[in-house]
């Protein structure tokens, strides 16, 4: 069992949970057992094309830090027609 500094409590919310989950079906994986993970971290699907293209754009532009909390306001136009976003077709 992993170990945990008491300091680590300090940041445990809601939802700090998920990593014991995490954990336990990473252990139950290697073990053999074949399970439906509620991942936390890497997703087990290929992204879309969309998104790999949107993230190959930012490298280009040097953009590898975190955006603010409201994203980059000149891109909303741009997005908006994208499929799935809201406002866009098939969006929500």
């Amino acid at each position: 069992m992993i170990q945990f500094s008491v300091l680590t409590k300090r940041v445990a919310g809601k939802g700090a949970g998920a990593w014991t989950i995490h954990h336990a079906a990473a252990r139950l994986r290697e073990a053999g057992h074949d399970i439906i993970s509620p991942r936390v971290g890497d997703p087990d699907q290929t992204p879309p094309e969309m998104l790999i293209e949107a993230t190959v754009c930012a490298l280009r532009e040097h953009r590898t830090g975190y955006s603010a909390k409201i994203g980059y306001p000149a891109r909303y136009d741009r997005n908006i027609s994208l499929p799935g976003l809201a406002g866009g077709e098939g969006g929500n």
